[in-house]
């Protein structure tokens, strides 16, 4: 076949020299305009954009009401920003008391703080990133909960809002993952058949269980395996699910990653005298994961979004307290702002998270073909 006819494409166009900068205008006529029935559909699609753009924005904020009470609301054909401004307390700590809520705006700044520092060159070796968020982990939990330093207790009943959501999905992640990498060695090695066996079983248990199953086993059945004068607190009983859930999804992506790892690695650990675990966290391990920050990024934004599940065990995350400020005898009728402000939390953060996954795939040049 003649070379010429093998570089045309589906449509019998030839495509532009590579390395050839396209501009605006010729790139427009090459990849929307260039025949009449992809006209028709570029501008079709332009105007459903411009439809739906101009319509959000006269309904969210040209025509909207920004404020604290319900009466400016009245026959307006905008949105009502104001049950935001009247919930947005609620929106970040629940049902957390009013006169100790400074303590969770300081928390949350902890969080933005150490979160802008993160991009520090010194938090570039994992043994200072790790030892400084561990640290600022606690400050956050004795912020929040108190009982230190003379800061009153507050129960994990009064807790709601983004700090559940954040809390779950946070330390979840932070705990099931080391436990997975764990539970992928387990399943990978054939030195003790019976940790293997133990490490399949839990791994397929949970794996083959939806998420809000395991929410309701662990708030009811998990207490059983306890002394009855131990009363469990119910977001433990959710953080336990939600560790379980994570340890087994990420040895699954563990040992994917493990797969991929050549099997001259491992020879060649073994051939400078490197026992299994100096090979596994030396040599393997750091090839694995790099290649598995895709995949660990998109679990952590499905657990984000997953903690909504948890009001099925009486506990009130972002989409619950959304719930909550809708059913509000002042706000009925104005569901549509509290979800779609919860909805505009969870797309920043879910960006937010992806945004800096890229980067850490650019700088430590993880290719996904």
């Amino acid at each position: 076949m003649n070379s010429s006819t093998d570089s045309l494409d589906a449509l019998g166009r030839r495509p532009p020299p590579p390395g050839l900068r396209l501009g605006p205008l010729l790139w427009m006529r090459i990849r929307l305009f260039n025949t009449w029935y992809n006209s028709l559909l570029t501008l079709g699609a332009l105007w459903i954009v411009y439809v739906t753009v101009t319509g959000l924005f006269r309904w969210g904020i040209w025509d909207a009401v920004f404020g604290v009470t319900p009466e400016p609301c009245e026959g307006i054909a905008g949105a009502c920003w104001s049950v935001i401004g009247d919930f947005w307390r609620v929106f970040l700590a629940g049902r957390y008391p009013m006169e100790e809520r400074w303590r969770v705006l300081a928390a949350y700044s902890l969080i933005i703080f150490m979160l802008t520092a993160s991009f520090w060159p010194r938090f570039r070796q994992w043994r200072w990133y790790l030892l400084v968020w561990v640290a600022d982990a606690c400050v956050v939990f004795v912020l929040v909960r108190g009982g230190w330093f003379g800061l009153p207790v507050v129960g994990t009943r009064f807790w709601g809002g983004l700090m559940i959501t954040l809390g779950l999905s946070s330390v979840g992640l932070a705990v099931g993952i080391p436990i997975g990498i764990l539970l992928a060695l387990g399943r990978t090695s054939s030195r003790i058949p019976v940790i293997k066996t133990l490490c399949v079983g839990f791994i397929e248990l949970v794996r083959s269980v939806p998420f809000i199953m395991l929410l309701i086993m662990s708030s009811i059945m998990l207490p059983m395996f306890f002394p009855i004068a131990w009363d469990m607190d119910h977001l433990l009983r959710a953080q336990i699910a939600t560790i379980m859930s994570a340890a087994a999804n990420s040895a699954e992506i563990t040992r994917g990653g493990l797969a991929g790892v050549g099997v001259g690695q491992f020879e060649a650990a073994k051939a400078i005298g490197l026992n299994y675990w100096r090979m596994m966290g030396i040599v393997v391990l750091p090839q694995a994961l790099r290649y598995m920050i895709p995949v660990y990024v998109s679990m952590f934004i499905i657990f984000l979004k997953d903690t909504s599940l948890v009001v099925v065990v009486g506990l009130f995350d972002l989409l619950g307290v959304a719930r909550l400020a809708s059913q509000n005898p002042k706000w009925i009728g104005k569901d549509i702002e509290a979800f779609m402000f919860v909805a505009i939390i969870y797309f920043i953060m879910c960006y937010a998270v992806s945004q800096h996954s890229r980067r850490l795939e650019a700088k430590y040049r993880v290719r996904v073909h």
